[in-house]
């Protein structure tokens, strides 16, 4: 596949697993009024959290030029800060886990497209946490917001480190459907009837 269709590819292979994930509780609480509460927001902070953790270790190998546009440390600070605010039980923490091959460039970009695409997200997240539940903390999504800001950069910057060291575009592609599958596993701890699963 051709190097310049990397985000076209990747958008693409990726939309199922995409789609999949926002079905999946707690994230299909976002955005409705009538059933998201704090313990959904709590639980989907958890998922997160354990997402943006396993995401680190990756997207370290990155340039510069693209790290400090995800800017982990802000980001997992503001998500330790609204997740100590929130109602949370210890007994539930989700677990990130996926299988990746010996692919480093493929995968440190496939995690940090999840991540800054998360991020495109946030500041209509933030902003309809602020006017539905102004009582729930936004620092995690106000900081994803100011991420995503950044997506033209990011990608451009992505692009040139992809030529440069020739990635394989599908399997970037299919490392990317790894992080959403993985993130649909981690939320898989939770259950929409409030209780922990077994």
């Amino acid at each position: 596949m051709n190097i310049d269709n990397l985000f076209q590819t990747l958008r693409q292979q990726t939309g199922q697993a995409h789609r999949n994930l926002e079905a999946t509780y707690p994230f299909n609480q976002h955005m409705r009024s009538t059933s998201f509460n704090a313990q959904a927001y709590a639980r989907s902070l958890h998922v997160l959290k354990a997402f943006h953790l396993a995401a680190v270790q990756p997207i370290a190998l990155l340039p510069a030029q693209i790290t400090k546009l995800i800017d982990d440390e802000h980001v997992l600070s503001a998500l330790n800060t609204d997740i100590a605010i929130l109602p949370s039980n210890s007994d539930e923490l989700p677990v990130f886990s996926i299988d990746n091959k010996n692919a480093p460039a493929e995968t440190a970009i496939a995690f940090s497209y999840v991540w800054m695409g998360s991020s495109m997200g946030g500041s209509i997240i933030s902003k309809w946490l602020q006017k539905h539940h102004p009582e729930l903390p936004v620092n995690y999504y106000l900081s994803m917001a100011g991420a995503g800001s950044q997506w033209e950069a990011y990608k451009a910057s992505t692009l040139e480190y992809a030529r440069e060291t020739n990635v394989d575009v599908a399997v970037c592609a299919a490392e990317a459907v790894k992080v959403f599958e993985g993130i649909i596993q981690a939320a898989s701890c939770y259950q929409a009837d409030n209780s922990p699963s077994n």
